[in-house]
């Protein structure tokens, strides 16, 4: 397939990247994407992944590290004017015209769903000042974020030699921008109205994530394309339970993907509930208290994304006792749980009631050492009286009857 435009700004760009191979995984969804990363946002859980460490162009889903970073520096009312330059900025735009004041909102509206490069100028011009200083600031976040294979050259994610990320950078950056309630309720829309001084006539922001209209259960995330970096996606699809969050990149067509995913996603996989909040779970042994074991609990409900299949098990030490003086939710354990290999959960024990410790007369009292000895004692001072009225008996005179004379 022979691309058709240089560039693009997001899915529904004209242009085509070069047809890659169908990859069909033994346990995994059928898909083009050359990196693929499937997780649990909840819990990081990896249910797949394909080449999610292999370096890539990230293209416009860049625009989730500037748009969260919009959100780090900028109040959402402040608001930004044009340079007299940005026509000069190429790709997907929401036309802003030289002097042009727009409120940051509208700009990270016009970022994420519109997937504006002129947007992304702007604001990081207002953050960094500069298109250099914001890429030194977002390679750095990105660092924090344990994105450490990843390096921003750009805001809007235009191809350049040195801007490039990995599936899983990409991920960890995208959980935690969905962490922010404004990002959260911005790429979930389908389309929002702006505000803006200048083109007037194109206020009403569409989103390029035409899966959001097609899957009900889709919150967002980014779309993205170039021809040097295929077509990208980053999706968040609230499925069994909790929320799939999917990064696609370098793919023949991301829209099959994604539904290959959600489709795997809904077929082999299911959320099981390990442990639920204030139901004992199990015991442990213990020392020092009125009973031999204590109950357990967890503070809230377990829930686990498993493969189809048997499911997994808690599991604690339960050869080491713990020691009585417990109060009713004290954290006693950690359990840990394997929901798939190499992935693993751990859960706080919580003391399911009240263990206090035994007084030292009551312990001496209801010992086991305490009977045995009371029973010697008892035994002895028997054996004792018994000897003693033996000895009597051995010393008392032997009575005889008086002479008689004749």
């Amino acid at each position: 397939m022979i691309a058709t435009a240089i560039w693009g700004g997001g899915a529904a760009a004209i242009a085509q990247a070069n047809e890659y191979p169908l990859i069909t995984p033994e346990f995994g969804p059928k898909h083009t994407a050359q990196s693929l990363l499937i997780m649990d946002m909840k819990t990081g859980q990896v249910l797949y992944e394909y080449k999610a460490d292999t370096r890539r162009f990230p293209a416009s889903t860049t625009k989730i590290m500037t748009t969260m970073l919009a959100l780090d520096y900028l109040q959402p009312e402040d608001v930004l004017t044009a340079p007299v330059d940005i026509k000069k900025v190429e790709g997907s735009s929401m036309y802003l015209q030289p002097g042009e004041r727009v409120s940051v909102r509208d700009l990270c509206h016009a970022m994420m769903l519109r997937s504006a490069n002129d947007a992304c100028v702007v604001i990081a011009n207002r953050i960094g000042g500069s298109l250099p200083g914001f890429a030194k600031i977002a390679t750095e976040r990105a660092r924090t974020l344990g994105a450490t294979d990843t390096v921003f050259v750009t805001p809007h994610g235009m191809p350049e030699p040195d801007h490039y990320t990995t599936a899983r950078d990409l991920a960890k950056i995208s959980i935690a921008a969905m962490k922010y309630p404004p990002f959260r309720e911005m790429v979930k829309k389908q389309r929002e109205p702006i505000s803006r001084s200048l083109n007037t006539g194109f206020s009403v922001m569409e989103s390029r994530n035409k899966y959001l209209a097609e899957e009900p259960r889709a919150i967002g995330i980014k779309t993205g394309f170039t021809n040097a970096a295929g077509e990208c996606y980053v999706s968040a699809v609230e499925q069994q339970g909790t929320t799939i969050l999917t990064v696609i990149l370098k793919s023949d067509k991301w829209i099959n993907d994604i539904r290959e995913v959600t489709k795997w996603v809904d077929t082999e996989w299911q959320t099981v509930t390990m442990a639920q909040a204030n139901q004992v779970v199990g015991r442990m042994p213990m020392t020092g208290g009125w009973a031999s074991d204590l109950p357990l609990t967890v503070a809230e409900d377990v829930n686990v994304f498993v493969p189809q299949g048997p499911k997994p098990t808690l599991k604690w030490n339960t050869e080491t006792p713990v020691e009585a003086g417990i109060k009713k939710g004290d954290i006693v354990a950690v359990a840990t749980l394997e929901p798939t290999p190499g992935h693993k959960i751990e859960v706080n024990l919580l003391a399911a009631e009240d263990a206090p410790r035994k007084s030292l007369i009551a312990a001496i009292a209801t010992s086991p050492w305490t009977y045995l000895v009371g029973l010697a004692g008892i035994g002895g001072t028997t054996l004792r009286r018994s000897r003693a009225r033996k000895q009597m008996r051995r010393r008392r005179p032997v009575a005889t009857a008086p002479l008689r004379r004749p």
